[in-house]
This record gives structure tokens, sequence and C-alpha cells, in this order.
């Protein structure tokens, strides 16, 4: 299903202001104009579009009319065009559930177990009435004492899972479908108690969030998370032991309570609340055909304010025949939204701990392709852009009649209409990005900065956009204009990041200082200030900023494993291996990590070798560190096999060990991987001559002195390799 544009029309009777993804097919809203009139007055509407295709045709959507409104908000009316079903919401209100647990996790226990009790007795009730949700944060409103869901309805007639991944559920599919629901429950129960998403497979217990979770509760979660859809809780359960719960309407968090200075885990949050799988459906297993249903409405279609045609028309007959489909058999857990295969919103790049020339590491901060086979942490800042899609602007936009994302909209002091259009010119600019039109991108960023220049989303928006140009310089210049007209943490930690990105290292230092002065307390931003300490090689003061991130946000394998680059720089080789390892068992698929412990035991080995000597003792003591280093190195290239920098530590290391065929092919791989890197050419050629391979081994004494000239280290050990064979020949 290709998604309409901002200006055109549906039906010649709804002018779209607004489209976004949605957890199957799409969501507009829509001006509701008078036969295809270019304004309507102002009135507006939420319609839901959904493939035909992927509706079941055992059942007449004008079921649709009759789903419970306790549960479900009110479908006005129905209708079919060009192979799409739309379904006509009336006014909503409420508040959407997506945007209150964003600005509101961890929420106090009173009232997340008032929504999980709300949320599991609808839940309860459907299976009752035959009928399914999806439950998603994104599909519900939430009012003063209750939640409803936008999609939904009889089971069988459509689709559940996001993105159309799954064919929709057959009716009396009831079995199969509660294990997902339980999950889906768990999750959203696990980011309303924690603050942040939980990791399918390794699922930090919600007691070392917080202390005040009956037990029983934390029981429920968990088990509801876990991986064998048979283990899971059955939601009625649930249900059950919630409603017996006795009633508590005090959901005001105190300043007394642990959890009002809990914070969240913004990236995990923006991922799980803001990102769908593709928004195409897939075709149902017994589809509709969409011929014959040109034209067909059921219930109150608006054609405008002026023109309204109820019409409840009959359901073209269809044949409803058994089907031996077992493609359900098996339901695959999928808590967490998929990653989109299409291009990403613009970011600044990851940093890069690469080798010069000499062979010494150093950290900079430029472009790098991913390239390991699971996508390493995004760094903090970087990752803004790329976890929020258009639904979340969109969403925050367009409900304005309803009092959804009106704490946005009237923040900063516009007036709605103001804050409207610069959210436009920031959704289309996404969009704009998301098919690859980058120039059109920037020119509508620019217009959304323009317009609310106080926004810091549009304004690091913008400057991400220079940086996918290269061009940093401008970046710069949008977060500077950007710090005067909106001063805030953010910006000014934005701005310290393309500085630095951009050599300018003292200005990195004043701006990064001045995010910390404004948020004193920000992991982030500590992260960021180790950075710049860092890059002006005062790895003492880099070393302080990372241990006070790590202490404010202990279960970041990105905090761990930088303190462990910086304690190492500084000699504490202990810490460097404590925290490298808790890196590696907090995120096990990060080479970056494996390589900080497998240096940090390279040290280790060489400090107990400068302390002892080559005694028989020493010589076990080494042997042990350097299995270890060993093991992390070969952790690297399994994780990165286009890792040159791993094959050449762990070329070292196997060196030490007196493994030296492997330290040879280990080196070899180094060299043809980042062929133009002395230190990997000089390494190669030591493990050469200790292999008695001389002329190998001169030529790479001579590239490695081509790419480096005047090393007084390449100079040796060509010069005694040269002298040995000048004796020989004598």
């Amino acid at each position: 299903m290709n998604m309409k544009k901002k200006g055109e029309w549906i039906r010649q009777a709804y002018r779209v202001l607004q489209a976004f993804p949605f957890v199957q097919g799409a969501l507009y809203y829509v001006e509701v104009c008078p036969s295809g009139q270019q304004s309507g007055g102002g009135v507006t509407r939420f319609i839901h579009a959904l493939d035909l295709r992927s509706v079941n045709r055992g059942a007449g959507p004008d079921a649709l009319l009759k789903r419970n409104r306790f549960s479900f908000f009110p479908i006005q009316g129905l209708f079919v065009e060009k192979g799409i079903l739309y379904q006509v919401f009336g006014k909503l209100d409420g508040n959407l559930m997506a945007d209150h647990l964003y600005r509101s996790v961890p929420l106090s226990l009173a009232e997340t177990i008032h929504i999980l009790k709300v949320v599991s007795g609808h839940l309860v009730r459907m299976y009752e009435r035959r009928e399914f949700t999806v439950i998603h944060p994104q599909n519900m409103i939430l009012s003063q004492d209750s939640v409803r869901f936008l999609y939904g309805g009889p089971i069988g007639m459509l689709p559940k899972r996001g993105g159309g991944n799954q064919p929709p559920t057959p009716a009396g599919e009831q079995q199969r479908e509660e294990p997902l629901d339980a999950y889906s429950f768990g999750a959203l129960a696990y980011i309303m108690l924690t603050g942040a998403s939980p990791v399918p497979g390794s699922v930090t217990p919600i007691q070392s969030y917080r202390r005040d979770v009956p037990p029983e509760l934390e029981h429920f979660v968990i088990k509801s998370l876990t991986a064998d859809p048979k283990s899971r809780p059955r939601v009625s359960d649930i249900w059950g032991w919630l409603d017996a719960l006795p009633l508590n309407t005090d959901f005001e968090k105190k300043k007394s309570d642990p959890i009002y200075w809990l914070k969240p885990d913004k990236e995990s949050l923006e991922t799980y609340l803001f990102q769908f799988p593709d928004s195409s459906s897939q075709e149902a297993t017994d589809p509709m055909d969409a011929t014959g249903w040109e034209g067909w409405e059921a219930g109150e279609v608006d054609a405008g304010p002026w023109i309204k045609r109820t019409t409840v028309a009959p359901t073209p007959s269809v044949r409803v025949e058994e089907t031996s489909d077992t493609s359900l058999s098996k339901v695959e857990p999928a808590p967490l939204p998929e990653q989109s295969t299409k291009k990403p919103l613009p970011q600044p790049k990851g940093e890069q701990v690469w080798t010069s020339k000499d062979g010494t590491e150093r950290l900079k901060e430029q472009p790098e392709s991913d390239r390991s086979s699971k996508p390493t942490p995004l760094h903090p800042v970087k990752a803004w852009l790329s976890r929020r899609p258009v639904i979340a602007i969109a969403t925050v936009v367009a409900l304005l009649g309803g009092g959804i994302g009106a704490y946005f909209l009237n923040a900063g002091g516009l007036s709605a209409d103001e804050a409207e259009e610069a959210a436009r010119y920031y959704g289309e600019s996404v969009k704009s990005f998301k098919d690859h039109h980058l120039d059109e991108a920037i020119t509508q960023a620019q217009k959304a900065v323009k317009a609310d220049p106080k926004e810091e989303e549009y304004l690091i928006y913008l400057a991400n956009l220079y940086n996918e140009k290269k061009q940093h310089d401008r970046s710069i210049n949008v977060l500077k204009k950007g710090v005067k007209t909106a001063p805030k943490a953010r910006v000014y930690d934005s701005l310290s990041v393309y500085l630095l990105m951009d050599g300018e290292k003292d200005e990195a230092r004043d701006a990064v200082e001045k995010a910390l002065k404004l948020d004193p307390d920000n992991p982030r931003f500590l992260y960021h200030r180790g950075k710049v300490y860092g890059a002006r090689e005062n790895y003492d003061a880099a070393a302080q900023a990372l241990q006070k991130a790590v202490k404010l946000e202990p279960d970041s394998a990105r905090y761990h494993g930088m303190l462990s680059y910086y304690l190492l720089h500084t000699g504490d080789i202990e810490g460097a291996k404590e925290h490298g390892e808790k890196a590696t068992q907090l995120e096990p698929r990060g080479a970056f990590y494996w390589m900080k412990v497998g240096q940090a035991y390279l040290a280790d080995r060489q400090k107990v070798y400068h302390d002892g000597g080559d005694s028989k003792k020493n010589r076990g003591e080494m042997a042990k560190r350097t299995e270890v280093a060993i093991h992390a190195f070969h952790q690297v290239v399994s994780l990165d096999p286009k890792s040159g920098q791993g094959y050449y530590y762990l070329s070292i290391a196997q060196y030490f060990y007196g493994s030296f065929s492997a330290s040879e092919k280990s080196a070899q791989n180094s060299v043809r991987l980042s062929p133009k890197i002395a230190g990997y050419q000089y390494q190669y050629g030591v493990v050469l001559q200790k292999q008695g391979k001389k002329k190998e081994a001169k030529n790479a004494y001579e590239q490695a002195l081509k790419l480096d000239a005047g090393n007084a280290r390449y100079e040796k050990a060509l010069g005694e390799f040269q002298k040995q064979e000048k004796k020989k020949k004598k």
C-alpha cells in the first residue's frame, strides 16, 4: 500500500494534512472538505487505511462498526476506494499513551497498576467477545480513568501483527494469540515500571530499578517476556491478580520516592514507542477480492460539514471457504519492532578507535560503517534522529482538538498554528529524507527551524542533515545560532559533539561544560565530556567523567567500554579489565568492548613481565593473561571479520603465547584488511622473521617504513635484519 502524501485527496472529500505509519497500515490526519473544495472550515478527522487484500473475506468489514465502544474508539464510518479500506474515527479525546510514557516513565506503582488493570480487563473481555487488538502504546488513547484502542475488531477479520509479517489470525485462534498478547502486555508493564525497553533474552530484573514492585507483579512481567510462548502466564490470570488489588488513585510520583529520580532509557524507549516495521500489509490467507467493492461504504461518511451521507450498504456476497492453512502453527515472539531496511534518519556516525602509523591507538570521531554482524549501540547524541520516525511528530502535531500532544505544541510560546506549521515542515523533511531526497529534507528542516527557532529537536535535526552532506561547518553554525535562541542542554551537547568532530577541542569542552551546568547528572553529557577530555589526552579527567556516568547508568555497555579505554591510558589496568569485562557482559556482541578486554589483559601480561621477569612462575601468570586476551580478540574478529585491528592484536597475543603459525595468519589478515597501516606491516614482519621467512619479513619491514618514513622502530628492525644477512654472506 502506497502511503498518501500531504495535499492528496481521499474520496475527493478528505484532504490529507499529515500521514504516518501505524501498527498496521497507515493513519491519516485529514481535513473534511465539501465535495473536494480546498477548505473544509476546520473540521478534521483521523482515518485509518488498510489494504483490502489483508482483510479476510469471511467477515464483512461493516462488523467493525459494532465493535465494543468500551474497549475501542468508535468508528464513525467505513468506505473502500481503490482497493483500500478506510475507517473514519470520530473526535479522539485523550492522550496518546506513547507520548505519555515518553514524558513520564517510570510511572508510579499506583498508575502502572491502574493502566495494567484496565488493559488486561479489556483483553479478557475481548477474548470473550472474540475480538482482538494490538498492545502497543501508539494504538492506545489514555483518558482520565480509562484506556481505549484505535485498531482492532473481530478476530480473524484484520491482520494483527505489525508490518504484515504474519497473516491475519483466523477465527478461533485465541489460544495462539494470547501468548503474544502476554508478551506485549509484559513489555508495556516493564517500560512503565523501569523506564527502559526489555531486551529479548536478557531482561534485567525490575528489582534492580526499583524496590516497591510486589514480587508477584514482577514474576508475572518477567514470565510474560520469556521466549517460549507456552511458559508465559495467561492474561486472564494476570488480570485476576491485578483486579484483586485495592484501588489507589494517587498517581503522582513523590520526591521522597526513589523512582522520582530514576532516569528513563530514552534511546530504547524511542525504539519501542516510535518505530514500526514496514507498514505494508501482506495478503490475508483468504483475502477479499477488491473487485466489486469500489465505492462501498457503511456508517456515517462525512463528505464535508455541509454534506453528510448516512448509508449502510449491503455487504457484497462472499463465499466462505474452509482453509487448511497452518502457517500460524508456530508463533514467534516479536515484542519489539523490527528495524526497517530503509535508510535510517540522519545522524552523526559512531566513535571509531583506530591505530595510527606507529601502531598506537587513538580515538577520533568520524563516519564509520557498521561492519559487525549486529550493530553496536549508537552514540547517544547520534541516536536521537534514527529513533524518531514520522509517526511521533505527526501524532503530536495532528491531535490538536483532542488534547493529545498539547504539551509539546503549547510549549515555548508559539500559537498552535505556528507550532503545527513548524512540525509539519519537520515531518515533511523526515519523509523526504526517508525517500532519499536529502536537499529537499534540508530545505524543509530549514523552514521548521525558521518557524520555531526555539525547538531543540529541529535544530539538532537540521545539524544532522548537514552532517549527511559532510558539511560540518554548517552543522556547527546551526547549533551556534541555536544555543542563542534555545540555550538548552541538548543543543550545547550536540554542538560539543560536532565541534569535536571538527577538531575544535577547546570550544567542544566549553560547550559540553555548559550542557552539564544545565543538567549535571546527565550520563550522556558526562560521556561526551569524557570524549572531549580524551581527545585532549587528559585521560584522568576523561576517566573521572566516565566513572560518574557509570554510577548514574550502571547498565550502559558503552560507558563501561569507554571507561575501560581511558583507565588503560591512565595505567589503571585492573580497572580497565573490570569495566571492559562488564561491558561484554552487558553487550556480548560488541566487538569494541571485547577489544578493550583483550588490550587490558595484554597490558597486564606486560606488567607481570616487567615486575617479575621471565621466571617460571611469571611465565605461568603471563600465559593465563595471554589466554584471556586471545579469547577476547577471537571474539572481536568473529563479530567483525573485517577488523584489521582485531587481527593485529590477535597476532600479538598469539606471538606472546608461542603460537607463531597462528600469529602469522592473523598478521596476514590484518595487512590484507588494512594494508596502509604501518604497525600492521611491522607486526607481520616480526612474525615472518620468527618463522624464518626472511624475504617476506624484509618486504614487510620495507612496507612499514614506506608508510611511516623515519620511524625509529621500523628502521632499527630493518637495519638489524640487514646486518644479520650481511654477516651470513661473509
